[in-house]
């Protein structure tokens, strides 16, 4: 059922693989398949996020814009385990609201080109960097592959990333993204 499917979703946009076993009569078994870890990485989260290389994104305020509430779900749970604070919302205007609500700018921006309503992620980043009277670092997100579309996209100044992103990809672009965006400050909004 929808439980089912929600899982699919999530298990998907983590990168990671699902196992059904089914035997008629005796019921179904369901498996997540997680990549081994070490004893190192058992240690707390401040430990792990002291040793790993790159800007760290401990804090970082990250803007997500996605109107699939899965995507946009998964993406703050993923984004909040490496140390963000997420802005998650459906809309442009959703975001302006939560932009005024926001004791500083975000650090980065990660949006869905496609939006409901016809609306577009490039006008939505340029609507943000406005309301923030700053150029936000900014990726577009995409599971559109029409041609014309990808093109729009590309042509952009915003990095594109394609669904399902990889989440070390991810990891990576945010981290570039916020290696450009000045450090945590606390200052107003709008």
């Amino acid at each position: 059922g929808l439980g089912l499917a929600i899982v699919e979703r999530s298990v998907h946009l983590l990168g990671h693989r699902i196992v059904l076993r089914s035997t008629p009569g005796r019921g179904s078994m369901f498996a997540i398949e997680l990549p081994l870890g070490d004893i190192q990485s058992a240690d707390a989260p401040e430990q792990r996020a002291s040793r790993r290389p790159g800007v760290s994104l401990e804090d970082r305020l990250v803007m997500v814009v996605d109107d699939e509430v899965l995507v946009r779900d998964g993406m703050q749970g993923l984004l909040e385990s490496w140390g963000c604070r997420v802005l998650a919302v459906a809309s442009g205007e959703e975001a302006l609201a939560a932009l005024a609500r926001a004791e500083r700018a975000p650090d980065a921006i990660i949006c869905d080109y496609r939006l409901r309503d016809e609306e577009n992620g490039i006008a939505v980043i340029q609507r943000l960097q406005s309301a923030c009277a700053a150029d936000v670092p900014a990726v577009l997100i995409s599971g559109d592959t029409a041609p014309e579309r990808l093109r729009e996209a590309k042509a952009s100044v915003y990095r594109l990333l394609h669904k399902p992103v990889q989440p070390a990809k991810l990891r990576a672009v945010l981290s570039h993204l916020c290696s450009l965006a000045s450090k945590p400050q606390a200052s107003g909004v709008g």
